[in-house]
């Protein structure tokens, strides 16, 4: 083949190794072609260490029989070759044919190249943004050799390709280096919230819950305001917490969509009706207007969309002083008639007010977190994390909340979502709340598994009161002991302890056949929603989230002993009766057969949120059956006052105030 060929193939077959093998491999193959398209004994790649002004050999390839150099040329100041360095920055190459003739300004070089038994070295540059990075030297041994230009100029474009390869090899490993930086800052913070959600919750765990059982003894009734003032003063911490642990999940880019149908002029109905006496409080005017082409079943996360909106309701209403509130919702894009169920369309979400407005300095700071406007601060009211979560939320939606705000005029909030129209759901009986008879003569067995003395006591004492028979463990490790001996029907697992976890725990349990009969209900204090499904993953048969509320576990309890009994055909050696519970049907039935007025009046006073009435009320009809009474004072309790106000709302379709 003629030498202009050979060149031309070698220069292909160097240009497509180095855009298609990594950075290590297409070097070594490159300065290998070299070395045998020119007959050389050595070829190396040097680099420039600028801060030691030193020269670093990173590659080298030799002919058969060649000693190599890799190891020993490390390190080797600059001023070793002071003359061949020196035409590297002022020219495209040094060529030297005979060592033994370099001009006598080169003596330096000459001597350690005859060190090093070179006869002949060609030497070019490798050049990125006019800074020398280093060099690519071809060596022969034996004897001399008659470089010619076209050789040098084919050097010279390997030396640039590998300036730029090394450029984006260097670009490449710093990006990788900073993206590994990144997950592991990620991991860490993600580790963080998960301990500082624990620490959080737990404690408050024991103060909300030992709160409400005082609340409960009768001989406590004198003490009762201050156990609501704890009560309530927990549930606001819990609140505040809940949202910077939001906030931090947001940043940790842990948060993600939970998108099922939903009903949203339902959901749009509910939020009128929950802001109202907020509303008529202030004699404010609060509007909520559907366009008629909104559909009614979307499938969507309705729990973020409820939580923005409801964040958005109450900033207006908080921030108005006279006029109104409208919340109006329309479709930015209506489904073809042909497209019918499962189209997408988009939803587009205003709240305006006729409040003080914001000045148009404020406005960069609304969704910095615990950032307040001037208005805001004044209230003494919130945490400055309402509307920066709110902005993530309808982020991850698909949306942007956007703002139009004049001083003394007032604010408009508005974003728009992609929904997906859906087809209503298949009407299912939905527990609607859980009552327990006392249970001493089932003699069921609970053992709760936390490595917290105070909520082991917590459970102990709610469990018992109810006729449970309550053993308990501070680990892993003696909660398996303990379910070996004594064969408890449920476990309540605590999922983060020392020794052994509840999810190895959980497993260990499960993976046994009388394990698979023992129901186990997680109880966990992690801000992560991913959580549910790696600890039913675990083999946990349900997921409580502390702090929790009384009614929330019994309920649970209520649902698996019920679906855990045994067929007619194999009856229990100790009968295990399921909980009766009261479906939302049954509730509807009981509540109609109330007198009319006493419903109204138990409508207006949950919309009120006046709780001490509420429970007066209830007590005030004898023929209201124990387990209702029971149910409707703890909604009161609990401040659930949308809840009674739809329950009831629901036993006589629309509910005319009186008064």
């Amino acid at each position: 083949m003629e030498p202009k060929l050979e060149r031309e193939d070698c220069l292909r077959a160097i240009t497509r190794t180095l855009l298609e093998k990594d950075w290590a491999t297409a070097v070594r193959f490159a300065i290998e072609q070299l070395g045998l398209l020119f007959g050389c004994q050595r070829v190396h790649v040097i680099y420039h260490d600028p801060a030691k002004d030193c020269l670093q050999m990173a590659e080298e390839w030799c002919a058969v029989g060649i000693a190599p150099r890799l190891s020993t040329f490390q390190g080797v100041p600059v001023a070793t070759y002071p003359w061949i360095w020196a035409n590297l920055q002022d020219s495209e190459g040094v060529l030297v044919r005979d060592v033994e003739q370099m001009p006598p300004e080169a003596e330096m070089d000459k001597v350690s190249l005859q060190f090093d038994l070179v006869k002949s070295i060609l030497v070019v540059p490798m050049v990125k943004d006019a800074q020398v990075l280093g060099y690519i030297s071809m060596v022969h041994l034996h004897d001399n050799y008659g470089w010619n230009p076209e050789e040098l100029n084919l050097a010279k474009l390997v030396g640039q390709f590998l300036a730029i390869a090394q450029a984006r090899h260097q670009a490449e490993t710093t990006l990788t280096q900073a993206k590994e930086a990144a997950d592991a800052a990620n991991r860490a913070k993600t580790e963080f919230l998960a301990s500082i959600s624990h620490e959080l919750r737990t404690p408050l765990n024991a103060i909300i819950g030992f709160s409400q059982l005082l609340h409960r003894d009768p001989s406590l009734a004198p003490h009762r305001p201050t156990l609501d003032i704890i009560n309530r003063s927990g549930e606001h911490l819990l609140e505040l917490i809940n949202d910077i642990l939001e906030m931090s999940k947001i940043e940790a880019g842990r948060t993600t969509l939970n998108e099922k149908t939903i009903d949203c002029h339902r959901l749009l109905d509910n939020l009128q009706a929950l802001f109202q006496l907020r509303a008529q409080e202030k004699q404010l005017l609060l509007k909520v207007e559907r366009s008629p082409e909104v559909p009614e079943w979307i499938k969507t996360d309705g729990g973020k969309l409820r939580q923005v909106l409801i964040n958005l309701l109450a900033n207006a209403i908080k921030f108005t002083a006279q006029g109104g509130v409208t919340l109006k919702v329309k479709c930015l894009t209506a489904p073809q008639t042909d497209e019918g169920q499962g189209a997408s369309i988009w939803l587009h979400f205003l709240v305006s007010d006729t409040g003080a407005g914001i000045a148009a300095h404020e406005m960069d700071e609304l969704f910095v977190p615990f950032a307040q406007t001037e208005t805001g601060l004044k209230s003494c009211q919130g945490n400055g994390l309402g509307l920066p979560i709110s902005q993530k939320f309808v982020q991850l939606m698909g949306g942007q909340i956007q703002v139009r705000s004049k001083v003394d005029q007032g604010s408009a909030f508005f974003f728009a979502i992609p929904v997906q129209v859906m087809a209503a759901p298949k009407p299912t009986p939905e527990t609607s709340a859980v009552t327990l008879p006392p249970l001493d003569q089932y003699n069921q067995k609970v053992l709760v598994v936390d490595d917290r003395p105070e909520s082991r006591l917590l459970l102990r004492q709610l469990l018992t009161s109810l006729g449970f028979v309550v053993q308990e463990a501070e680990n892993g490790e003696m909660a398996i002991a303990l379910w070996e001996s004594w064969h408890p029907q449920v476990i309540l697992m605590d999922m983060q302890m020392p020794v052994l976890d509840g999810r190895s725990t959980t497993q260990k349990i499960k993976a046994s056949p009388q394990g698979q009969h023992t129901i186990i209900i997680a109880l966990t204090a992690s801000a992560f929603e991913g959580e549910r499904a790696e600890i039913l993953s675990a083999g946990c048969d349900d997921f409580l989230s502390k702090p929790f509320r009384p009614e929330e576990l019994i309920a649970l309890l209520a649902k698996h002993l019920a679906v855990a009994l045994p067929s007619q055909g194999q009856p229990p050696a100790s009968p295990l009766r399921p909980f009766p519970v009261i479906t939302a049907p049954s509730l509807s039935e009981q509540l109609a057969k109330t007198p009319q007025s006493w419903r109204q009046k138990m409508a207006k006073m949950a919309l009120e949120c006046n709780d001490d009435d509420l429970i007066t009320l209830v007590e005030s009809l004898p023929t209201l059956s124990p387990s209702l009474a029971h149910l409707l004072a703890t909604w009161a309790r609990e401040y659930r006052f949308e809840q009674i106000f739809l329950v009831v709302e629901s036993s006589f379709g629309a509910v005319t105030l009186a008064g």
